[in-house]
């Protein structure tokens, strides 16, 4: 947007008008693609707790509600393989987590300071 104010000031456009209504048709546009992904990982987020918060609930009420069915798992034996099954569970539910949260892409307009971190270069 700028650029084109620029241009417009520089070559005294007579269509100015028209560049900035199209550039605001276009901003409008990004927005509402960029609300729809936004609902979109919403969506993933929200289903990732429904699925460890129904896992757990039910993990739970099976130790409190019924002991018998976990009597195979006292034994050594039984005890690894509830082992090997609580690890299954829990890469899974990391796994959740990582497809779950999403990256924003870096910036692009950023110059990189001595520090490290990344600062906006001014328009």
């Amino acid at each position: 947007m700028v650029s084109a104010l620029v241009l417009a000031c520089q070559r005294q456009a007579r269509q100015l008008a028209d560049l900035l209504g199209e550039l605001a048709i276009e901003a409008r546009e990004q927005v509402s693609m960029r609300l729809r992904v936004e609902a979109g990982r919403a969506r993933t987020r929200t289903s990732v707790r429904v699925i460890v918060a129904t896992t757990l609930c039910f993990a739970a009420g099976l130790v409190l509600l019924n002991r018998g069915y976990l009597d195979p798992y006292d034994g050594v034996f039984g005890q690894t393989m509830l082992l090997a099954v609580g690890a299954l569970f829990a890469v899974a539910f990391a796994w959740l987590a990582r497809i779950a949260r999403m990256q924003e892409p870096e910036r692009f307009l950023t110059r990189p300071t001595a520090a490290g971190a990344r600062t906006e270069v001014p328009s």
